[in-house]
Formats: structure tokens, sequence, C-alpha cells
């Protein structure tokens, strides 16, 4: 379930960073082009729900924060990586090769980027682990179910009108919050 609710987020996530601009105005684009799909859901009932303003804002407010979270993780994976002194493109060629059941020996991999590699995925994971577990509590800790909250991430990417209220609410609150 965790990994779901990770992969579930992605739609609607916005970093904020108060004193950048160029990172700002990278976010307002993100947010007014980005489509938003989910490959785990087809379009159908779900998708049709009804959403109150105060209850869409909590709900683009939590994917906020998850890329707020997201964002450190991805920070922590890029500096263990260099700590084990294993290039990004080597950890995603033997993690795919991995992940398709290919022999490593068709593979051109040294020894020791497998070590790397080995030692990297463990610390990867843990990563992985607490953003789960971030993002589990946060959803926890709002106003939502988590029936609830999966519902409305399955309206946020299904259903136009669900989906253009919740990018004009986060550009909204991306721009308010650059005005504090």
């Amino acid at each position: 379930m965790k990994k779901l609710i990770v992969l579930l987020c992605l739609g609607l996530l916005v970093a904020c960073e108060k004193d950048d601009e160029a990172i700002r105005a990278q976010q307002e684009r993100m947010v007014a082009e980005q489509p938003i799909t989910n490959p785990f859901f087809g379009e159908g009932p779900m998708a049709d729900i009804e959403v109150s303003d105060e209850e869409l804002r909590e709900f683009v407010l939590l994917n906020m924060d998850f890329g707020r979270i997201q964002a450190e993780a991805r920070q922590k994976i890029i500096d263990i990586l260099r700590e084990e002194e294993l290039s990004t493109d080597s950890y995603n060629s033997i993690s795919h090769a991995l992940n398709m059941n290919f022999t490593l020996d068709e593979y051109n991999f040294s020894e020791s980027d497998l070590e790397k590699f080995d030692i990297a995925k463990e610390r990867i994971s843990e990563v992985e682990e607490e953003v789960d577990e971030k993002i589990e509590s946060e959803i926890e800790q709002s106003n939502f179910t988590m029936d609830r909250f999966l519902d409305l991430n399955v309206a946020a990417n299904h259903n136009i009108e669900i989906m253009e209220r919740a990018r004009e609410m986060a550009l909204k609150l991306t721009i308010d919050d650059g005005q504090d």
C-alpha cells in the first residue's frame, strides 16, 4: 500500500522554495503544463465524485508537502550515490537489468560497481521506506481517510473538472506562497 501511495501522489507534486524565483517559475510551468495521469486506474465512476473547494485545497496542499518530502529524498539518494562513488547511469543500468530479469553477465558491469550498487540499493531502500512512512503519516494526520485520499487522487487524475480545479489551486497556492 505504501509504494502505491507514493506512486499515486506523483500527479500534483510541486516543491516550493520561497527565495528562488527560477524554481518558482519552473514550478508554475510544471503545474500549468503537467499532464496528470495515473496508470493504475482507468476512467470510470471512481473519478466522478464530489469535491468541495476546501477538501480539494487540503488535497493539493498534501501533494505539495509530498513534493517537498520527495525532493528531500531525491537529494539523499544523490548523496548516497556520490558517497558510494556510483554514477546515476550505472545505478540505473544495473537496476534496469535486474528488474528486467537479465543476467548481469550480459553486461559489462564491473564487480566494483555491482558491490557499490548493492550497498547503495540497500541505503536507497531505507530512504524510500522513510518517504512512504512520512507520506502515510501526513495522510493519517490530515482530515482524510486513506480511502478518501485515494479516491480524490483518482478523481484528480481522471476527472477533467477536478483536474483543472486542482491545477488552478496548486498554481494559486504556489504563487501565494511566494508572496509571503
